[in-house]
């Protein structure tokens, strides 16, 4: 009789244990949106990255010595130079998904292809 009731309470603990492991909830698919850009558009929008990420750039480079001078701008400009880096890298993923279909033209405004594509998303100091 004890060996039975030792058993069920080991059927119990285990039974609470798998109820009390974490479950991984499935999320729900984000919404897609579907919109038309002209070739003008999209040239802008792969031109406005490039323009942040050389603004990115200018940031780190004048940083150490904003900070050096003791600015009370140097916490701004310590923002700018490393606080923005997820959106630029997440920003080159969307450009470069959604310009694929063009090819990196240095007589055209595709030239900005060159520095999109090329962008390395691990670099932590940007080139400006």
């Amino acid at each position: 009789r004890g060996r039975q009731i030792r058993q069920y309470f080991i059927r119990c603990e285990r039974t609470l244990k798998a109820l009390q492991q974490p479950q991984q909830l499935a999320l729900p698919e984000p919404q897609k949106f579907t919109f038309e850009f002209t070739e003008y558009e999209l040239q802008q929008l792969a031109w406005l990255w490039f323009a942040f990420k050389r603004g990115v750039g200018t940031f780190q480079h004048i940083e150490r010595a904003f900070n050096v001078l003791g600015s009370n701008m140097s916490g701004q400009i310590y923002g700018q130079a490393y606080e923005y880096l997820s959106v630029l890298r997440s920003t080159n993923q969307i450009l470069n998904r959604i310009t694929s279909d063009f090819n990196i033209d240095p007589m055209t405004n595709w030239r900005v292809l060159k520095h999109l594509r090329g962008f390395n998303p691990k670099a932590v100091k940007i080139d400006f």
